[in-house]
């Protein structure tokens, strides 16, 4: 007994709120109190001087204290293994205890505040009148819950102490709690984002009739290695490595990959699920629907005997051609080289340059768009390119950031130099120190009230930090450390930049997402408040740089969603200003020569001029303070040439702007051109060498580049609204040739590789359309395994 209360006073005195509990594993008498503020010593030993238990109460008198209870004990071995999978080393931050029933409990502090009690999963079941139950296999005890701890009998350590408890992330936590979801064991199909309900027979039909694990293999997935839980899988694009699991005694799958797109990361899909994100972008009705035709959940119907097709919407709006001459001419030849070794359209290599020349000027000087106004813009870019696969996006975009990684691998080694000069200077700080002690130690022996401050200071040697170019954790937490410690600006650079922008579309990512939208505008400060980093980790101005590519279906997708309304339509991706969707380039022609090194270094030249750039010896200006000392950023304006040229600009945009022609998410991406179009002014200006203000050449240049990017802008939030046209025509086109025969399946579209067709996904999406179009029909094919679709021809 009075181990019990010297127990839980030393609980209390690390920081949770004991509770003294009977055998029955409630608290005894009321304990509401205890919720909100810990038991004094009296209370202690008042509450456990009969031999009660000790419990811990959960939440935020306990430091937003949360325990996992795992109620079935098989499920402690594939949750462990399941965590792992997707956070090495995860279960080791978690205290492991095992309870007299044989269950589990898993335990740890969250950075934030805590939710109540959850059952996150269930096990169905009946009673004893038959009527359908569920018992629980693994909830929370959060925010006004209990749970029994050790020395409490019954309850044994596995591992960790409560001295030492590891405070996670909320990104961690949610990874707990996603996966703990994916074992329930109660049937419910849920819709993407919004997590609603969505029941119908169809689907419940397509759910018994096929495998998961079938369906993926179907969508390019592979096999990986078993897990205690199932089978695992490799998502498409990657060669080995477990990005999910389908569960042996569910049949759902449980993604934990972000590169696993249309399937997102941390959520469950039945196989409805995945044929619907695959096959029909989340949308459950028209999968549904389409399943139905196919004879899933009813009688099939007759087919139809003659239908008149209705009109296909019109293709991709065209788009300007780049013209070479947008750009600086110190960086025209090299473009042109990359462009024909590659044979890669030009509008890549531009939109590479450009954005790398901007992440490099980032906070260094700005310009002034008007004569008089203070409005100051900071040249920082948000760019994206859009091809299909194959086109040489992510060639052109390496070669373009080149003279980046050359610059980051020379401050890596500058780094290092300081490092070792740093180590050395830390020394003789130390010897100093030691001596100035020793020196006042002598002066007040000779008179105790000398003042010693001036024989105690010492100069402090500053850590040096690693100068960055190039973000490679894209994390909000890590890239606004980096932003502190490189207050000009980084370029974040990903391959594939939707799936950056879909996790950032997530609920849990909302300060994620609001941190992202603060780095377009290159000038707005930022504050951390983050329980393990400390409070108040202010950054002066978050400037980001974003270069990236994706493929076309994947854009339209991504727009599509954003201009509905939701987390995504709040201009994010209006924000990528040089967004260029390009013609594929016509005939191939094979140029194997030497790249031309002269002007790949004359372009290395003006990186590395622009890297170190001084505002004064371009003749920038810059503000006072009251006190007349320099504040703000240095800036140039435009000469009067190209103030007349930009002024008049402007008038027609804002014109453009007003009207009632634009549909709103386009009136949002052309409103960005306000900061573009002087960004690109000033980049031109400076990468030829100019000085003083931005001459009317650079001016017109950056004119130039918005008509052309006006048509690209067009192109692309046309195309999300009009998603498969041209995929579509193309498979009419076959069909009338001849070359594709009725009845057909989807591989029978893609497989051949022909022009236009060669893509899963937009093969896909286009024989939706025409079904839609009543160009075609489905039908559900019988084949012993799981059912194939087969396309059927109208009588058109």
């Amino acid at each position: 007994m009075t181990d019990m209360i010297a127990v839980a006073k030393a609980i209390r005195d690390l920081g949770y709120s004991p509770v003294a509990c009977g055998d029955d594993k409630a608290p005894i008498g009321p304990w509401k109190q205890y919720q909100k503020e810990p038991m004094s010593d009296a209370e202690i030993a008042r509450k456990f001087r009969n031999g009660a238990r000790l419990g811990i109460v959960c939440g935020k008198v306990s430091g937003n204290l949360e325990c996992i209870d795992i109620d079935e004990p098989s499920l402690y071995e594939p949750f462990i293994e399941m965590l792992e999978l997707q956070r090495p080393g995860m279960s080791k931050k978690l205290l492991h205890r095992q309870t007299p029933s044989g269950g589990y409990h898993l335990v740890y502090r969250s950075e934030k505040p805590v939710a109540g009690n959850q059952k996150l999963a269930m096990q169905p079941g009946v009673d004893e009148n038959g009527k359908p139950t569920e018992s629980v296999l693994i909830e929370t005890r959060g925010e006004g819950g209990q749970f029994l701890s050790p020395p409490s009998e019954g309850y044994v350590i596995l591992q960790g102490s409560l001295k030492e408890i590891s405070v996670l992330t909320a990104d961690e936590v949610d990874t707990i709690h996603s996966t703990a979801r994916a074992f329930d064991r109660c049937y419910t199909q849920k819709k993407c984002q919004n997590q609603t309900q969505y029941n119908d027979a169809p689907g419940d039909d397509y759910n018994q009739a096929n495998l998961a694990e079938d369906i993926l293999l179907n969508f390019g997935w592979k096999k990986d290695r078993r897990t205690t839980a199932g089978q695992g899988m490799t998502r498409p694009g990657k060669e080995q490595g477990t990005s999910a699991v389908v569960f042996d005694d569910t049949n759902k799958v449980y993604v934990f990959s972000t590169n696993a797109y249309p399937l997102e990361d941390r959520e469950t899909y039945s196989p409805f699920a995945v044929y619907t994100m695959y096959e029909h972008n989340g949308d459950f009705s028209a999968a549904a629907a389409q399943l139905r035709k196919g004879g899933y959940g009813s009688t099939k119907t007759e087919q139809r005997a003659r239908i008149t097709p209705k009109a296909l919407p019109d293709e991709l709006s065209p788009v300007a051609p780049f013209d070479l001459e947008l750009l600086p001419d110190s960086l025209r030849a090299w473009a042109s080289d990359i462009c024909e070794r590659m044979q890669c359209p030009p509008d890549y290599v531009a939109v590479g340059f450009m954005t790398g020349l901007a992440s490099l000027l980032g906070r260094k000087i700005g310009i002034r768009p008007q004569r008089h106004d203070d409005w100051t813009v900071v040249p920082n870019m948000w760019s994206l390119v859009v091809g299909r696969p194959g086109v040489m996006k992510s060639p052109a975009l390496e070669a373009t950031i080149a003279p980046l990684k050359r610059l980051a691998a020379e401050a890596s080694k500058a780094h290092e130099t300081n490092k070792t000069e740093y180590q050395r200077n830390k020394t003789i700080e130390k010897l100093r120190m030691e001596a100035a002690e020793k020196t006042a130690r002598k002066l007040l022996e000779k008179d105790p009230e000398t003042d010693l401050l001036a024989v105690l200071t010492v100069d402090e040697v500053a850590v040096p930090t690693l100068k960055r170019y190039i973000a490679n954790d894209t994390s909000p937490a890590s890239l606004g450390e980096l932003l502190r410690q490189n207050p000009n600006g980084l370029l974040v650079y990903r391959d594939e930049l939707v799936s950056l922008l879909k996790s950032l579309d997530r609920e849990d990512q909302a300060d994620g997402r609001g941190f992202y939208l603060t780095g377009w505008n290159g000038d707005s400060a930022y504050t951390f408040d983050r329980i393990g980093r400390g409070l108040n980790l202010s950054i002066e101005a978050v400037c980001i740089s974003i270069l990236g590519g994706t493929q076309p279906g994947r854009l339209s997708e991504y727009i599509r969603h954003a201009v509905k309304g939701g987390s995504a339509d709040d201009g994010l991706i209006q924000r990528f200003g040089l967004l260029v969707w390009p013609d594929s380039s016509g005939t191939w022609k094979n140029f194997d020569r030497k790249p031309d090194n002269k002007a790949k270094n004359e372009a290395f030249r003006v990186f590395d001029r622009l890297d170190k750039i001084e505002s004064k010896e371009i003749g920038a200006q810059q503000d006072t303070d009251i006190d007349g000392n320099l504040e703000g950023l240095p800036y140039l304006r435009f000469d009067n040439e190209g103030q007349e040229l930009f002024s008049k600009w402007r008038a027609d945009l804002e014109r453009m702007l007003r009207g009632d022609e634009l549909h709103p998410a386009l009136e949002s991406h052309f409103a960005k051109y306000r900061k573009l179009i002087p960004a690109l002014a000033l980049i031109n200006h400076l990468a030829d060498g100019g000085i003083g203000p931005v001459g009317g050449r650079a001016t017109l240049q950056a004119l130039a580049w918005s008509e052309y990017l006006e048509t690209h802008a067009r192109r692309a939030y046309t195309a999300a609204s009009q998603p498969a046209v041209s995929t579509a025509k193309a498979i009419i086109s076959k069909i009338k040739t001849g070359t594709l025969v009725a009845p057909f399946s989807s591989r029978d579209v893609w497989r051949p590789g022909w022009s236009k067709l060669s893509d899963r996904d937009q093969a896909v999406e286009a024989l939706r359309l025409l079904c839609d179009y009543d160009w075609l029909y489905e039908e559900r094919v019988e084949t012993g395994g799981r059912h194939a679709t087969q396309y059927h021809i109208t009588e058109w």
